[in-house]
């Protein structure tokens, strides 16, 4: 991203730090790995959309996993789209 000229990164070790960044720092754009430690991809996303920030936050999952259970439910849940 920094490559790209996005001057404002932030990286998390896992779900829980990264829905406490989002939290404190509210942010255009995401990308979130469906498979973490401590909390999932699918389930941060889960507290992003109750949250009512998925209004205000795009999100791109990303995962080596490509099975279309997971991409069906990330994208019902609010993801803008996924890459696998």
């Amino acid at each position: 991203m920094r490559r790209l000229g996005v001057e404002r990164c932030a990286e998390a070790a896992d779900g829980i730090e990264a829905l406490d960044h989002i939290r404190a720092n509210p942010v255009d754009l995401v990308l979130l790995d469906v498979m973490m430690p401590r909390m999932g991809g699918v389930e941060v996303l889960e507290t992003l959309r109750q949250e009512g920030r998925l209004e205000d936050t795009s999100v791109i999952m990303i995962s080596a996993a490509s099975e279309i259970d997971t991409v069906v439910r990330c994208l019902e849940l609010g993801a803008d789209d996924y890459l696998p």
